[in-house]
């Protein structure tokens, strides 16, 4: 009778203790993968920039923005890590925005049934975006 109420042996307590560590441990792998998947295929253009300066023929010209901001304008662009974004311009009251989609080299806009593909370069918070020779530098928010 003695024997029916001893304490199991040492080697059966350790399996499901051992099991739940191995659980939590596999969770944790796997909680860090997908950290680290989501933080290096995240795009660094993703985030919101001003039009600080035009660009002709090799020229940085700044006038034109300040003429811009002093009568109440402004030019944005936005890139959102689902690879959509938008321009949006405004100049008095009067606004337009312009949707589009980027990968990493190109901006494919659409509107009123027209398609148009321009080249976009990002550096050191600075996205400059290119269109028939002329180019618009915009500077991400807050920097």
């Amino acid at each position: 009778m003695a024997e029916e109420n001893a304490a199991p042996a040492p080697s059966q307590n350790k399996k499901p203790k051992t099991g739940i560590i191995a659980g939590i441990a596999v969770a944790v792998v796997a909680i860090i993968v997908i950290l680290f998947a989501f933080v290096f295929n995240k795009s660094g253009v993703v985030g919101k920039y001003n039009i600080e300066a035009f660009i002709e023929n090799g020229k940085e010209s700044t006038e034109m923005i300040q003429l811009l901001k002093a009568f109440g304008g402004n030019y944005t662009i936005e890139f959102k890590n689902d690879k959509t974004g938008a321009i949006e311009m405004k100049a008095g009251d009067e606004s337009q925005t312009i949707n589009f989609k980027w990968d990493d080299k190109k901006i494919k806009m659409e509107q009123d049934g027209e398609t148009a593909e321009t080249e976009y370069k990002y550096e050191n918070d600075t996205v400059t975006v290119t269109v028939e020779g002329k180019s618009m530098k915009f500077k991400r928010e807050g920097k």
